[in-house]
């Protein structure tokens, strides 16, 4: 049977690896150490939400190898520097492998200096559905589509606070597994607790360090 399991890194970073043998990156951005990409090593794909550089940064993503996924705005940074890339539209599905991406809208909010293309990813793979807000600080529609597990932001200030993501949660009326993201590089370090100790009554929440993996 087959397996997929999710790695947090800092900030936003996570890993997906399907069967011990296909990976793909999400969001390995300025934050995320050489350590970190060494233990790693080569991807099949990676995928970018936004173009902010705690998501993406082009070093990391030469040393990743892999195709690249991303918004428009992003792959014509990429482009810049002879790097290919293809653009992910709100709504389009990509499938690398045995793993399938569809982009959806995420909403950044008004505290960035200029409006950017900012995606959330519904992740499929190995029988098993995630769905990746990305950097969402607005409360966003969201297709009705299944998912076994939920990554969502808790830093505040550019994302949701974690009384902003319960709500949100809450409306999403969604019960089962929550992973908090976005708090361990510059926002607040104890964002992840402080969602735990009010979200855990409506959901499951793990609380994940950096490093450590969880099956969907």
């Amino acid at each position: 049977m087959s397996r997929l399991k999710i790695t947090k890194y800092v900030q936003s970073a996570f890993l997906i690896t399907i069967d011990e043998v296909n990976n793909y990156a999400f969001d390995f951005g300025s934050e995320v150490d050489e350590a970190t990409l060494s233990a790693v090593g080569e991807v099949s794909a990676s995928f970018i939400s936004h173009q902010h550089p705690d998501h993406f940064h082009i070093a990391h993503l030469r040393k990743l190898g892999g195709e690249i996924f991303a918004p428009q705005d992003v792959v014509s940074k990429l482009a810049s520097e002879n790097i290919p890339a293809t653009a992910l539209r709100i709504g389009e599905s990509v499938t690398v492998g045995p793993l399938t991406v569809k982009a959806l809208n995420s909403d950044h909010g008004p505290n960035i200096s200029a409006p950017i293309d900012n995606l959330a990813f519904l992740i499929n793979g190995a029988g098993k559905t995630i769905l990746y807000l990305g950097d969402m600080s607005v409360p966003t529609a969201l297709p009705a589509e299944h998912f076994d597990l939920l990554l969502v932001p808790v830093g505040g200030s550019k994302v949701f606070t974690p009384e902003e993501a319960t709500s949100f949660i809450r409306k999403l009326d969604y019960h089962g597994r929550v992973i908090p993201i976005h708090y361990h590089g510059r926002a607040d370090r104890q964002a992840g607790t402080k969602f735990k100790a009010i979200a855990n009554d409506i959901c499951s929440v793990l609380v994940c360090e950096v490093g450590e993996s969880v099956d969907a």
